[in-house]
């Protein structure tokens, strides 16, 4: 009888403890999202811009060399993606664009269109919801999300903290903040590449040089990194939050 009043106390203790320090790290990752959205500009003038335009320039690094872009890209998750991008191919000026609008996808090079098929779909918008997450982390508070505590950990000569974010239908992605000043520094997800492998491979992007636009803080300097090599390095130069942009933009070009 004795032996079976302490075990009968010994797990509920147990449980008590296990939900005890539940509740102290959901209580942890809710201040530490909110530390980010404050940093940032706060939730106002986050949501502003959830549609929006860019401006900017980067780096393509391949096999065959560094191409330089200059780019016009048009957000208005969770399923329209807009880049127009002038690339620079040794001395040569190509355009390309490529547009998602929902399940279906367009990339055009020059004057030639070709259709992006299911998973090439899937796999552009992955990359946009793991950014997504980084760039308005105001979304993490959303009632679908299961988070978990990642831990503390070095980006650079930073020291982040993570968070996993579980949404049902949607990649899992890992978010990492600042532990000084709460702005985001990487965001991460296992997810296929579009060209030139189908491989799941995990896709990470650093986020760095933070500025403001109307009253919102972005991170102008983005490093893409596919399976830990360097893929694309963007530099954003201008941003404008859009109330609605045209339906036309995400068109079949």
């Amino acid at each position: 009888m004795r032996k079976t009043l302490w075990a009968s106390l010994a797990a509920f203790l147990v449980l008590t403890l296990s939900a005890r320090a539940r509740a102290d790290e959901q209580a942890e990752m809710k201040a530490l999202i909110d530390k980010a959205v404050k940093a940032m500009g706060g939730e106002e003038k986050l949501a502003r811009f959830k549609n929006a335009t860019w401006k900017g320039k980067g780096t393509i690094k391949s096999g065959t060399g560094d191409f330089g872009f200059t780019e016009d890209s048009y957000m208005q998750p969770p399923s329209q993606y807009r880049f127009d991008l002038e690339i620079d191919a040794n001395g040569q000026k190509i355009k390309e664009l490529v547009v998602i609008n929902g399940d279906k996808g367009w990339i055009k090079i020059a004057d030639m269109t070709a259709d992006l098929n299911k998973d090439q779909v899937t796999a552009f918008k992955d990359y946009f919801y793991a950014m997504g997450l980084a760039m308005n982390p105001a979304e993490l508070r959303g009632k679908t999300f299961k988070l978990s505590p990642l831990g503390e950990v070095k980006i650079g000569d930073r020291t982040a903290l993570g968070v996993q974010a579980v949404q049902a239908g949607r990649r899992d992605v890992n978010v990492y903040f600042d532990k000084e000043n709460g702005l985001p520094l990487k965001s991460e997800t296992i997810a296929k590449g579009v060209f030139d492998n189908d491989q799941e491979v995990t896709h990470e992007f650093l986020y760095s040089d933070y500025k403001e636009f109307e009253g919102a803080k972005a991170a102008t300097k983005i490093s893409w990194k596919r399976d830990g090599k360097p893929y694309v390095e963007r530099e954003l130069t201008e941003g404008k939050p859009e109330e609605k942009l045209d339906e036309g933009l995400f068109g079949k070009p």
